[in-house]
């Protein structure tokens, strides 16, 4: 039988409420993940520290070595966020993974999705195209 008191407008209406409740609940998660982060990370042949800024769904970073990342995060599912960043590396410089980036530098994309909190894990396995990365993220401050 039918459900007393549900009809086609109370359901529409509890359809556009939830849906409502959903685009606020995310753009919340959004507000909470956007910060200044520390990224410490290590690979097979070294170890560093990334300065990175998460802001309405755009990754701005950079570490010491002037390595630059440049990319999006979005929100796939409730509770984990999408990563998709272009690693620009300045001529020369010898990335975590053991890769020297020769003579005109070097830029490669990484893909990752992890916890919408990012300091929930003591750290995360990266898998990149130059070997494997663990990253530890510390949120510095909110926006």
């Amino acid at each position: 039988g039918r459900s007393p008191g549900w009809t086609k407008g109370k359901l529409l209406q509890y359809a556009c409420d939830l849906y409502q409740y959903r685009t606020i609940s995310l753009e919340g998660i959004s507000v909470m993940i956007d910060g200044f982060y520390i990224a410490y990370v290590s690979g097979l042949k070294g170890n560093g520290i990334i300065l990175l800024i998460l802001k309405d769904n755009l990754v701005v970073g950079t570490d010491p070595s002037g390595v630059r990342f440049d990319g999006t995060y979005s929100f796939i599912q409730e509770k984990e966020v999408q990563f998709n960043i272009q690693i620009s590396s300045p001529p020369d410089a010898t990335l975590v993974q053991g890769v020297n980036a020769g003579p005109t530098g070097l830029i490669y994309h990484v893909s990752f999705v992890s916890p919408e909190n990012l300091e929930s894990r003591d750290y995360f396995e990266i898998k990149t195209s130059l070997g494997p990365v663990n990253v530890r993220f510390k949120k510095l401050r909110g926006m």
